[in-house]
């Protein structure tokens, strides 16, 4: 008698398992198929950001580095001739 029961519920867990594992491929497949939409927007918003971007740095980021560097190197140059001005006059013995 024990025994009998016991198989039933084993017989009504195995459904049950079964059911459930079906029960989530389901859920599992719709909510890929929901997803799938989301996530290729997604994709596509990544897309138009990295165009932008590549944008941006091509036409501001790239030229004001460039001015910028230019600007640098200028006041650099003028630094070291004053500097080397400032030797010479300390050199002669003359001051301004």
């Amino acid at each position: 008698m024990l025994g009998d029961i016991r198989d039933i519920m084993i017989i009504i867990m195995a459904f049950m398992a079964i059911g459930a594992s079906l029960l989530f491929a389901i859920v599992t497949f719709i909510l890929f198929r929901k997803l799938s939409s989301t996530i290729d927007t997604a994709r596509d918003l990544v897309s138009e950001v990295k165009g932008i971007t590549t944008l941006v740095s091509n036409t501001i980021v790239k030229p004001t580095v460039r001015g910028y560097s230019v600007f640098a190197g200028a006041k650099k140059v003028l630094s070291v001739l004053s500097q080397r001005e400032q030797k010479k006059e300390a050199k002669s013995g003359r001051r301004k």
